[in-house]
């Protein structure tokens, strides 16, 4: 898979963490009437993604790199601007926040990725 150069991050959140979050503000009464956004801990890169999704179905990463760049460019040529940016862009969220209040993700990301397509019929 040619995605082994993408290092654009994404903000996940895993199912657990999301619950855990809700939960969390739910019982908390600092929290109400405030506004966060949540998600796992850290960001990941596109690349680690594709790679734990591999690992989940018992697979090595099998990434190469081929410079996004090129990739780019043939595709808004073709008239994939819009899902190259859904590929290639960034998509982070901070929820310092929320962590600031006290709440702190209960999963891994990539354990819960891992676990995710293990689940996948």
């Amino acid at each position: 898979m040619p995605f082994g150069a993408f290092l654009n991050r994404r903000s996940l959140l895993g199912i657990d963490n999301f619950v855990n979050a809700i939960m969390f503000v739910l019982q908390n009464p600092a929290t109400r009437g405030e506004i966060f956004l949540v998600a796992d801990r850290a960001p990941v890169a596109l690349a680690e993604i594709v790679a734990s999704f591999r690992n989940g179905l018992g697979r090595q990463p099998g990434l190469f790199s081929v410079p996004p760049r090129p990739m780019e460019a043939i595709a808004r040529l073709v008239g994939g601007a819009a899902l190259w940016e859904r590929i290639g862009g960034e998509l982070v969220v901070d929820p310092a926040k929320l962590m600031a209040a006290g709440w702190s993700p209960v999963t891994d990301t990539k354990a819960a990725l891992i676990k995710s397509i293990q689940a996948s019929p």
